[in-house]
């Protein structure tokens, strides 16, 4: 639709459709399918589009979006506060889409520490990459809160390379990010990539022409700067 056109043109190298029925941001099979196929007429494979699903989804639901949307990736989210890490049958179940597989790992206010190492080496035997989020007690993502990212860039360093992947899986950074301090989070993080929502939106799902301006019209400058290694 006209929003996720909107998404894309300033130069967004993807964009999430939530199917999650808890979130307020979840897209009706319909319009998820007009969404999906009208960035791939507009842009090509220029934008991935990301199937946004709680962890705990039955396995048929995600066969039937993939087959709707053929997604890029899927971004597993732990939409409740007592999600619980995949035992090997969920793993074994979930393995034809684990090489697109995003994992979402909740992280405290505070930011990474050594305790958080062992389930990102559990979250990364069947992930693509990582999206690291803040903790919220309901467990729902989307909430505009931050927490310490410059914590990345003091992470063990064996888990954590030049360009900002953790475990070599490229490595989104959310929690709260918006038009006025996106340059600030680059610049200090040096990310792989970002991940926002409510940053960007006048309600939840809508997206704010104004504010995705300004998003891209920060990162563009941060990213032109010397020594600037750019966002993915």
């Amino acid at each position: 639709g006209d929003d996720a056109r909107r998404a894309a043109s300033p130069g967004a190298a993807a964009l999430g459709l939530n199917f999650s029925a808890a979130s307020p941001r979840c897209v009706p099979a319909s319009r998820a399918w007009a969404f999906a196929w009208g960035v791939r007429a507009a842009h090509g494979d220029a934008v991935a589009i990301v199937a946004v699903v709680d962890v705990a989804i039955a396995v048929d639901a995600l066969a039937a979006i993939d087959a709707a949307i053929a997604f890029d990736r899927v971004q597993l989210h732990p939409m409740s506060a007592d999600a619980r890490m995949p035992d090997d049958a969920r793993r074994a179940a979930l393995a034809p889409w684990s090489a697109r597989t995003i994992r979402v790992a909740k992280v405290p206010p505070t930011g990474l520490t050594s305790a958080d190492a062992a389930s990102l080496r559990a979250l990364a035997q069947d992930a693509w990459g990582f999206v690291l989020d803040v903790q919220h007690p309901s467990g729902a993502g989307g909430t505009g809160q931050r927490w310490d990212a410059s914590s990345l860039r003091r992470f063990d360093p064996s888990l954590v390379d030049g360009a900002g992947r953790v475990l070599g899986r490229p490595t989104f950074v959310a929690g709260g990010i918006r038009p006025e301090n996106v340059a600030a989070l680059i610049h200090t993080v040096r990310p792989w990539g970002i991940d926002l929502a409510s940053g960007v939106e006048s309600s939840p799902g809508h997206h704010d022409p104004e504010r995705l301006a300004r998003l891209f019209a920060a990162i563009a400058a941060v990213s032109a700067s010397p020594g600037a290694r750019g966002v993915a």
